[in-house]
């Protein structure tokens, strides 16, 4: 099967945010100084030297033993970056504390609650830093992130780190040898398991993470992200994207290639269609509404059977969704927490579906935490008007990186650092409707004659004549 991931193993992934009056636009009912509007697309320079130790800590292997839990790099920034997090939000200095951040905190809380009541004091340790992770990795997204510069500066140590990891991905590809990992110091029992499984003739990728499909959902974030970003100009959108395929294309997962294929086609409709996002949500939901009258397996298991490469593990995961299901309902309110789940002898413990383990460990009301905290993220970036023509690329580049990471995570659950970079990546789109320098006019743009005199300034020069009061 695509991931190696144990009910019982390291987890993190989890919520997302939300955002007042979006349509609006937050900077004019926040009360945020006219000066903070022309931020919208400049990078901070503190946001970008902490951003790039947060992927240098994800990137990087190394961890440590202390006293019986095992403490990675990226762990450290997340425990060290929570509370300040936390106070710059409560104060505003990060933007205002929106729906999705209270709903995070509270599952990272919820988290931290059912498997303390599964295990008690024994497990407290691992109870506390696995809410941490979900918590801290979003949150750490939430406050690094806070302009359109900053999203770009992340996307830049993005590519970085992948031009970094393909080489030695490539060369793991054909020796079986993981020279990264290799490299840096671990406890015993941190090893990968074996991942000697071929497939088109080649070893698997693991790279830096645990398992190949970890390395796979790492790299397909970056596609979109990487097309829309550079796409008018071709000399550096080329070498970038070619690097991400190929970093995709070596840990020969079906899952992250599945994550790719739907960015893809969510790019080539915004291609053809010039957007009308809406109309594609209604046949979306048209064709999931058939399904689901017209076929007697459902909407989901058609999906899992059709999109997934092997039909192997396709038939894998269609019996995990049935038994797994069948273990929320009968532990809807506290979940399993750590324990084992019932399933037939023949079916493996593993669960390939992050939405469905979610549900499994921390119950109804922890899966409903994480995914209304989505929903509510994503109707806030929707609903932004954005002035700025770059501003709205990086809209769509964030919200077509996430569509596939959604889907991803139905056929696969994430684990260690990738789960925190997924919690990351959910937190760091909350500046589209979070940061007043979103919605400001852009300089020189002739306002609707019918449009009331912006509170917020100009996105990028509040002193220019046109724009003075008289």
């Amino acid at each position: 099967m695509d991931s190696a991931n144990h009910i019982r193993r390291t987890t993190g992934a989890g919520p997302r945010p939300m955002a007042g009056p979006a349509t609006a636009g937050p900077a004019q009912h926040m009360g945020f100084p006219r000066h903070q509007a022309a931020s919208g697309a400049v990078a901070t320079a503190s946001s970008g030297a902490l951003l790039a130790l947060f992927m240098a800590t994800i990137v990087t292997p190394m961890a440590f033993d202390v006293g019986g839990l095992r403490l990675d790099l990226f762990r450290l920034y997340v425990m060290l970056a929570l509370l300040p997090c936390l106070i710059l939000l409560a104060t505003n200095r990060k933007g205002p504390f929106v729906i999705s951040d209270l709903f995070m905190v509270a599952f990272g809380l919820l988290v931290v609650a059912t498997i303390f009541a599964h295990e008690g004091t024994a497990k407290l340790a691992y109870a506390s830093i696995s809410g941490i992770e979900y918590v801290g990795g979003y949150l750490v997204g939430r406050v690094l992130i806070r302009n359109a510069g900053d999203y770009r500066t992340f996307i830049r140590y993005f590519v970085i780190a992948l031009a970094i990891l393909t080489p030695f991905a490539l060369i793991e590809n054909v020796t079986d040898n993981n020279i990264l990992a290799d490299l840096f110091p671990k406890p015993d029992d941190a090893g990968p398991p074996d991942q000697n499984e071929k497939r088109l003739g080649l070893y698997r990728a693991t790279s830096v993470f645990p398992h190949p499909i970890l390395f796979g959902v790492f790299s397909s974030i970056a596609v979109a992200n990487v097309y829309y970003i550079y796409r008018g100009r071709l000399m550096r959108l080329l070498p970038r994207l070619g690097i991400v395929l190929v970093a995709l294309f070596s840990s020969l997962s079906s899952a992250p290639y599945l994550a790719a294929g739907v960015q893809g086609l969510l790019i080539l409709w915004d291609k053809i269609m010039r957007g009308r996002w809406y109309l594609l949500l209604g046949i979306v939901a048209f064709v999931f509404v058939f399904l689901s009258l017209a076929s007697n397996r459902g909407p989901i298991i058609i999906f899992i059977e059709t999109l997934t490469l092997n039909p192997r593990t396709a038939w894998w995961r269609v019996h995990i969704w049935n038994f797994g299901l069948q273990n929320v309902l009968e532990n809807p309110i506290f979940g399993l927490g750590l324990g084992d789940w019932k399933r037939p002898a023949w079916l493996a413990e593993t669960v390939d579906n992050f939405w469905l383990l979610m549900a499994m460990r921390h119950g109804i009301p922890g899966f409903a935490m994480v995914a209304i905290a989505i929903l509510l993220h994503i109707v806030a970036i929707v609903r932004t008007r954005i002035e700025n023509p770059d501003i709205r690329v990086v809209r769509t580049a964030y919200t077509v990186g996430l569509v596939g990471m959604i889907f991803t995570l139905c056929t696969v659950h994430v684990w260690a650092s990738m789960a925190v970079f997924v919690m990351f990546y959910i937190g760091a789109g909350s500046f589209i409707y979070t940061d007043p320098g979103v919605t400001a006019p852009v300089a020189g743009a002739t306002p609707p004659a019918s449009a009331a005199p912006s509170r917020t300034g100009l996105a990028f020069s509040r002193f220019s004549t046109e724009h003075r009061r008289r």
